[in-house]
């Protein structure tokens, strides 16, 4: 049985309109079948002006004795001025000469040969230097980069070279969501499974060795420092969509929705799903973010294959979906690698509505960010064990004494914690040094009423923290002990422009970035309600 994915791409990168394109895959062939031929002549023409994106060759490099082989000795060996094995030397200047003083070149086939750096490894690189023809040393235009980007995908183990060339489905400069990117692979059949790794592991694995070799460019990093979207160069596309066409063939997929496994209504107009979307039993990611849509019918909880669904509204961010009875029978979902999970029952004045949240035997987790919003007794003790937690946002919870900080101050790589309206009932909120956040970057406490008054940091409790971000709107707080965030870069106080502990608080900061050295020294910005 084959696998489907259907995509509606939306927005400023197509200007003739939504398109849908259908992708299946026969087992065997490694070949899928995609709608779009057509249409590929108006996505992947030139801009207006007839010339490239900057950055395909930039400034040429000097001769083989100077930049260009610091560049290639610190791409192949790891250092400008690392020793080499003497039989690589006439070659490698043959090898820079052919690459013309280009950089990307240089670069590229630095990556290919680093892998052959010992001792006999001369027959390796004379195979390389011979490919490589005379284009660049004669004439470096688009024709001889494109022989050695060909190259260097030729160079690529076969799963590695298939799971580049799915990026030719995207249009030319189209930034690429890393997490949609993944998940589409996973829904479309397209990741093998590895013993002792779930398939997102998997596929992230390849995703990171594409960035390790340059062949992707990081557009966007999140909380993590991890990429979270990237694009292909224009070059590299045109060979990856060269490739597709020697090896994939083209056909009209239809009448077969019923077997579909992926659906994005991403970025559309879209305010009702019809109820009839219970009748996609195969689908796996249903993802309906920034839509108008103020919720889901029922029917979507008798997709009992579902792994992934994302919801949000695109003119209120904080629009969240009542969960549906049923949703135990959504089996798939329940067990998979959920990363984002926001949740809530907001405006129940002060019932615990949430505490269903303790009961839960199974947690999901791989979860990165979560947002809890609601009345709730205490935060759920599973979520001491969200090691992969990044993020975690708190809203109307009306926490008390350590029942914030006490469930997360261990977790490994929780770098935000977001304290929105009604989180912390208590008058102070105390970080206390029996707490060691050790990767926790950045604390926002913005809620406008009248507690927690006061905001305490002890001695070594968050010791790399780097932004501080407090609302005192039109209430009286105070912060205590900001001296011992050494690592601060970065205080923001946001309020009402006549209130006097706002005022006051602005008066101290700046006399406690005096006792520090000028490098410890942090930015204090102030923001009027």
């Amino acid at each position: 049985m084959g696998r489907m994915g259907l995509h509606l791409f939306n927005g400023p990168d197509l200007r003739y309109g939504p398109v849908v394109f259908f992708v299946h895959r026969e087992f065997g062939l490694h070949r899928f079948v995609l709608q779009f031929r057509a249409f590929r002549k108006a996505l992947w023409r030139r801009p207006a002006n007839g010339r490239r994106p900057a950055g395909l060759q930039g400034r040429r490099l000097g001769g083989p004795e100077t930049d260009s082989k610091k560049l290639f000795l610190s791409t192949a060996f790891g250092s400008m001025s690392a020793t080499y094995p003497a039989e690589l030397e006439v070659v490698m200047g043959e090898i820079l000469d052919k690459c013309g003083g280009v950089p990307l070149a240089v670069n590229t086939i630095a990556r290919i040969l680093g892998r052959y750096t010992s001792p006999g490894s001369k027959d390796k690189w004379e195979a390389v230097c011979n490919s490589l023809g005379s284009h660049m040393e004669r004439n470096p235009t688009l024709e001889g980069m494109r022989q050695i980007i060909t190259l260097s995908y030729k160079a690529l183990h076969s799963d590695l070279q298939g799971y580049f060339m799915y990026c030719s489905i995207f249009p030319e400069d189209y930034v690429i969501n890393k997490d949609r990117f993944l998940y589409r692979r996973i829904a479309e059949g397209l990741v093998k499974e590895k013993v002792g790794l779930t398939m997102l592991e998997v596929a992230e694995s390849y995703l990171d060795q594409l960035l390790s070799r340059n062949l992707i460019m990081p557009v966007s990093f999140g909380y993590d420092e991890k990429v979270e979207s990237f694009r292909v160069h224009d070059m590299l596309l045109e060979i990856l969509v060269s490739e597709s066409q020697e090896n994939y063939f083209v056909t009209l997929v239809s009448g077969r929705l019923y077997l579909l496994r992926f659906l994005s209504l991403r970025h559309t107009n879209i305010s009702v799903v019809p109820r009839q979307v219970e009748k996609l039993q195969q689908l796996q990611t249903f993802d309906v973010r920034d839509t108008d849509l103020g919720g889901l019918p029922k029917s979507v909880t008798k997709l009992e294959k579902l792994e992934r669904l994302l919801f949000s509204n695109r003119h209120e961010q904080n629009t969240m979906w009542r969960l549906p009875r049923g949703l135990s029978k959504m089996k798939a979902l329940q067990k998979y690698d959920l990363r984002r999970l926001s949740i809530g029952d907001t405006g129940t004045n002060g019932k615990k509505t949430l505490n269903f949240l303790h009961e839960l035997s199974s947690p999901p987790v791989f979860l990165r960010h979560l947002r809890i919003a609601g009345g709730i007794d205490g935060l759920p003790a599973w979520i001491e064990s969200l090691t992969y937690l990044v993020e975690l946002v708190i809203s109307e919870a009306e926490l008390t004494g350590d029942q914030l900080f006490d469930i997360v101050h261990n977790l490994p790589n929780l770098k935000s914690i977001w304290m929105q309206q009604m989180s912390y009932r208590d008058t102070e909120l105390v970080a206390s040094n029996r707490y060691h956040f050790s990767s926790l970057v950045n604390l926002k406490v913005t809620s406008d009423a009248e507690n927690p008054k006061v905001i305490r940091f002890e001695v070594g409790s968050m010791p790399n923290l780097k932004t501080l971000e407090v609302r005192f709107a039109d209430k009286e707080k105070k912060i205590i002990g900001i001296e011992h965030l050494t690592t601060l870069k970065e205080v923001k106080l946001t309020g009402k422009k006549d209130n006097a502990a706002l005022n006051l608080a602005l008066e101290q900061l700046p006399a406690e970035n005096r006792r520090r050295p000028e490098s410890c020294q942090f930015k204090i910005v102030a923001k009027y309600e």
